[in-house]
């Protein structure tokens, strides 16, 4: 009996910047300015850990009401 690893879904980039609330090439402004974890790369392709965007919406959440983190 082979064990595999469990799939773990990944986020694609209009997902990402759905879930923002932004575009596409803000999401990869955003990268481009620490403001988002760079994506994963697999085989070319950029995929997010949803654990990360997590983190940048309860960050942004924080900063909104003035809790800055």
């Amino acid at each position: 009996m082979s064990m595999s690893a469990p799939q773990v879904r990944l986020l694609r980039a209009p997902e990402v910047a759905r879930a923002l609330g932004i575009g596409r090439s803000t999401l990869y402004r955003w990268v481009a300015a620490g403001l988002v974890p760079p994506p994963l790369r697999l085989g070319g392709a950029a995929r997010w850990r949803p654990e990360d965007i997590e983190r940048v919406l309860v960050r942004a959440e924080a900063l909104r009401k003035g809790g800055g983190l």
